[in-house]
C-alpha cells in the first residue's frame, strides 16, 4: 500500500495511554514504534496517532517532543473543541464499511456536522 501512495503513521509499541507513562517511557513508545514502522516501509514525513486520542491521552509536552523529533503532525480521535486543532492535534476520521457513510466522512460531512454544532452552541 505504501508503494501506491498510502501513508502510515506511528502509534506506539503496545498502545499505552501516554499521559499515564513517565516521560522516558512515552518517548520510547513513540520513537521505537516509528523505528519499527520505518523498518517495514520507507516513508518520509512521519506522522503520529495518539492511542485512544482523547484530550486526556496527550499533552503539550508530547506535541513539542514530536515536533522536535521531526514529525510533521499528529492526529487525535476526538471531534470536540475545534479551536484547539493544530498540526499536532489534527482530527482523524475512521473508515466505515458502509460506502455512503465512508463517502460522507471522506468528503467532510462528519467534520461539517460537528463544526456546525459547535458554532450553534
Amino acid at each position: 500500500m505504501a508503494a501506491h501512495g498510502i501513508s502510515f503513521g506511528a502509534h506506539t509499541l503496545n498502545h499505552p495511554i501516554l499521559t499515564t507513562c513517565k516521560e522516558a517511557e512515552w518517548q520510547n513508545q513513540i520513537m521505537r514504534s516509528y523505528e519499527e514502522l520505518r523498518s517495514w516501509i520507507k516513508q518520509d514525513g512521519p506522522v503520529f496517532a495518539y492511542p485512544n486520542g482523547t484530550t486526556r491521552d496527550y499533552d503539550r509536552a508530547m506535541m513539542k517532543f514530536l515536533e522536535a523529533q521531526g514529525f510533521h503532525g499528529a492526529v487525535v480521535a476526538h471531534y470536540d473543541c475545534f479551536r484547539t486543532e493544530g498540526p499536532f492535534s489534527m482530527r482523524r476520521c475512521s473508515a466505515s464499511e458502509d460506502q455512503n457513510e465512508f463517502r460522507w466522512t471522506l468528503w467532510g460531512g462528519e467534520y461539517l456536522t460537528t463544526r456546525l454544532k459547535e458554532l450553534l452552541s
